[in-house]
């Protein structure tokens, strides 16, 4: 009985955790290039199974973004809370409609890279709003911005974005 106990409140989670088979893909994430890879489709595999809300899911409220980017075979899959406001947005092409990119930036300045599932469309968030978001740790990846430099970032996966407080 104990294993279908547990087997149950996984299937209930909001966040369920990562599975093996999750965790393996997500292993063979490469650093580097903003491709979208395996590791990344482990990940939104993921994603896609959450339901609105939290639960119990441990999650950094507080991620320490510089050490995830030094060290992000570390960190890869770990679900923290990303606060920030969104600088820009783009719907991804096909198949991946239902993903879109953002990027946001946090109360300390730092650019975070943020593939956001299951948005419809006509989705409340603008460039300017101020978001909270459940996110999983995909990448560090290292992208030309539009200052013409090259720059890194760290990547999450994640949904249920929220309108944060204005006020940090």
């Amino acid at each position: 009985m104990p294993l279908l106990s547990l087997i149950l409140a996984c299937a209930l989670a909001a966040v369920p955790p990562l599975t093996d088979e999750q965790r393996r893909r997500l292993a063979g994430a490469r650093d580097g290039p903003e491709r979208l890879d395996e590791a990344f489709t482990a990940l939104l595999d993921n994603v896609r199974q959450w339901t609105d809300g939290l639960d119990d899911a441990p999650i950094r409220i507080e991620p320490d973004l510089d050490t995830m980017l030094a060290g992000p075979q570390g960190y890869r899959g770990a679900l923290c809370r990303i606060t920030g406001v969104i600088q820009q947005q783009a719907p991804l092409d096909p198949p991946r409609t239902d993903v879109a990119e953002w990027f946001v930036r946090d109360d300390a300045g730092r650019p975070i890279l943020l593939y956001m599932h299951g948005l419809s469309p006509d989705h409340p968030f603008r460039p300017g709003d101020r978001v909270v978001v459940p996110a999983r740790f995909y990448k560090r990846v290292d992208a030309v911005a539009l200052d013409g430099r090259l720059h890194r970032y760290p990547a999450f996966v994640g949904a249920f974005p929220a309108p944060a407080a204005a006020d940090g």
